[in-house]
């Protein structure tokens, strides 16, 4: 089974894989970014494994270290196996018909928070990020385009759950944060010629609205209020 008929047979009922999503685990797989965990399950990644988890100290001109560089871009991983558990995120003891209505297909941050895809009560198909609560608290709607999902993707953050960095470009203030990232051109390239699009500059130009899961006000995020209606 190819890595795109394992994340399609992981889709929940109702749920309609994207285009560009198929094209991004073909890529994946073609690229030979498809790895195995200890126990047997496959994950995919945007750029080689060994280049995301390679680390470089850089120095400053008294020869001491301030930072870490490693390339790879972002270290968003895509697999099917991640919808056990979900209905915790809700906060829910069991299996809900909430479940049914957010099929998670990425890890977005080490942190544990997610991308899924999403149906509203229209029945229209969102991608999504449900933050992990011990990080990450950005609940929002990611895309209605998965093409944009691809193209935040390329824009190179370490990780796209940190809505705090998403006015400014990756590595605007590596100093302070001790880390810079090299993005993966590769991908990059990928996205423009398959998709005829352009990569932005920041995360901003596509996820207008980052609210976080302890808003207890609508925000005008349809995925947020929705959460904060369906299990508050």
């Amino acid at each position: 089974m190819t890595f795109a008929d394992e994340m399609k047979a992981a889709l929940k009922p109702g749920f309609v894989m994207p285009d560009a999503l198929l094209k991004l685990y073909q890529w994946i797989e073609a690229n030979r970014f498809v790895e195995t965990y200890p126990n047997g399950g496959r994950f995919g990644t945007l750029a080689p494994l060994t280049l995301l988890e390679a680390e470089e100290p850089i120095f400053n001109e008294h020869n001491e270290e301030i930072a870490i560089r490693r390339g790879g871009g972002s270290g968003t991983v895509l697999a099917p196996d991640l919808n056990e558990g979900l209905h915790y995120w809700f906060g829910l003891d069991e299996v809900n018909a909430i479940d049914h209505r957010v099929c998670v297909f990425a890890r977005t941050g080490g942190d544990g928070s997610m991308a899924a895809l999403w149906l509203d009560d229209e029945g229209v198909q969102h991608i999504v990020h449900m933050g992990s609560g011990s990080g990450s608290l950005m609940t929002c709607v990611l895309a209605s385009n998965p093409v944009d999902f691809l193209r935040l993707n390329a824009i190179g953050y370490d990780e796209i759950c940190w809505d705090e960095f998403f006015d400014a470009p990756p590595n605007a203030d590596w100093e302070a944060e001790g880390l810079f990232v090299e993005p993966y051109r590769p991908f990059q390239d990928w996205v423009k010629s398959e998709f005829g699009v352009t990569i932005p500059k920041t995360a901003r130009e596509i996820v207008k609205l980052t609210p976080s899961m302890q808003d207890e006000e609508p925000t005008g995020d349809p995925f947020h209020d929705w959460t904060a209606k369906v299990v508050g």
